[in-house]
Parts: C-alpha cells; structure tokens; sequence
C-alpha cells in the first residue's frame, strides 16, 4: 500500500476503534449501573472484539487486496483485540484513578461557642457533649453523642433531623443523618460505600443520597 492508503487504513482502523469502544463502555455501563456495580473489563474487552473484530477484518480486506498481507485466524484476532483493549483501559485507569476514595477535605471553621442544636435539649446529662449521627430505630430515634453515649428519643426521624438546625450535616441515608465535623473519612468495602465517623462508627450511604456528598466534595463523582 502506498503511504496515503497506509495513513488512511490506520486513521479509519483507530476512528472506529474509538467509537466502537466509547460506545460499548456506555451500553456496559447502562446495562448494570442501577445495580451500583463498574462493569466488568473482561466482558466489556470482549464485546468491544466481538464487535470490532468483524469490522476490522472487513476494512482489512476492503483495503489491503493488492498487498501480500496475510489476515491472523479470526480466534486470534479476537484474543489481540481484547488485549489491546485491555491495555487501553489500563493506560486509561491509571491516568485517572476513577476509584480512589479519599478522606473529605475539611476546610476549618472558626466558631465562637456555637448555639447547641434544639435536639440537644431534649437529652439529660449531654455533659456538653455533640451530637453526631442520627439514625431511625422503630419509632425511635437513636443519638450518638461525641463521648460515645446513646439515646433514644420517641419521635419522629425528620423531626430530629430539623431540630439539628445550625449544625452542618449530611443526610447519607433515607434513615442515617451524621454530623459533617463527625466524618473522619469514605470508604467502599464489597461495592457499597460508607462513611466512617471519627467516634470509629461506619454509616452505609444511600444511592439516592450520594450525589448531596459528591456535591459536598465528600465523595468523587462516578462515570
């Protein structure tokens, strides 16, 4: 092939390569996300072959007929385009790391004797103590305090939730509110991400919640 066709195979060989992958990682990632999984690389490498493959060999002996260029076994092909593949990802992955969970960085606040929340009020004995998760138990409501004491208020959780006015939160949970000085770092532990307070508690975090601490900066934003 002259230097024209050359350039020409390659640049259709590396477009559709491109497309075809940005293209499977979007179905891949369609198809499984409402189970709040990443997709698997080897099922994605090998529907990005079983596609490309076809279309490869195809543009190959559109192109290359007038040349002595000998097509690989089709088993072949599909093996080096999942590697290929494969690589790309890896290149991609460690360019930006989309799964490192770090601690929140905290910004400090300077505060003069902040006024106690109403909530606060409700508990005997607090000892000055703050309140930093709160969390649904029946028709209860269970308070954990900073020195590690629990409490169980008869009312109702969006009750509580209001009378944490003035104090910075996060609701994490359909049934887990924490204190937004509490939270000591974010982890992920089989698929499912929690917030670790620094009183040593682990408090899951809600799907439907989890884009209020990307917001917040205390979590990274998914694909």
């Amino acid at each position: 092939m002259s230097i024209a066709t050359r350039l020409t195979f390659w640049g259709v060989i590396c477009t559709t390569g491109v497309v075809v992958a940005s293209f499977v990682r979007v179905v891949t990632v369609s198809l499984i996300k409402y189970h709040g999984r990443k997709p698997h690389l080897l099922l994605e490498s090998g529907c990005f072959a079983l596609i490309s493959v076809p279309i490869f060999v195809g543009l190959t002996r559109e192109m290359a007929t007038n040349t002595q260029f000998q097509l690989p076994p089709i088993e072949q092909a599909f093996v080096y385009t999942m590697l290929f593949h494969l690589f790309g990802v890896a290149i991609r992955k460690m360019s930006r790391p989309e799964d490192k969970i770090h601690a929140p960085a905290m910004t400090p606040m300077v505060q003069s004797k902040p006024t106690p929340p109403r909530l606060l009020d409700r508990i005997q004995g607090h000892n000055n103590a703050e309140i930093v998760h709160l969390t649904v138990d029946d028709h209860y409501v269970e308070i954990l305090l900073s020195n590690g004491l629990r409490h169980r208020l008869l009312m109702r959780f969006r009750d509580a939730v209001a009378e944490m006015d003035g104090v910075p939160g996060h609701m994490v949970h359909r049934s887990h509110w924490v204190s937004h000085a509490a939270i000591r770092s974010v982890e992920r532990d089989n698929g499912r991400e929690f917030v670790l307070l620094n009183t040593g508690g682990k408090v899951p975090v809600g799907r439907t919640y989890r884009d209020t601490l990307v917001r917040v900066n205390l979590l990274a934003p998914r694909d």
